[in-house]
């Protein structure tokens, strides 16, 4: 109702809950549309030398993604 007849190009779930995989999978049933989990890492440049302990960067790990965020944000407030 809020945005009239515009129909949702596509949804990004992100934040711990996201790694649920059963609740990702009927909250895009029921929003019928494209859905997908956005894994913060995965726009990290990491060298082969990076190593953060107890964080697997390989698997996803959508619940840093306000943590990453804030990080990259410009700090002039």
């Amino acid at each position: 109702a809020l945005f009239g007849p515009r129909r949702l190009n596509r949804a990004v779930l992100f934040g711990g809950e996201a790694r649920d995989g059963s609740l990702c999978q009927r909250i895009a049933r029921g929003l019928r549309g494209p859905t997908q989990i956005a894994d913060p890492f995965s726009m990290l440049k990491c060298g082969s030398s990076a190593s953060v302990q107890g964080v697997d960067v390989q698997s996803l790990q959508s619940g840093w993604v306000v943590a990453l965020g804030l990080c990259q944000s410009p700090t002039e407030l």
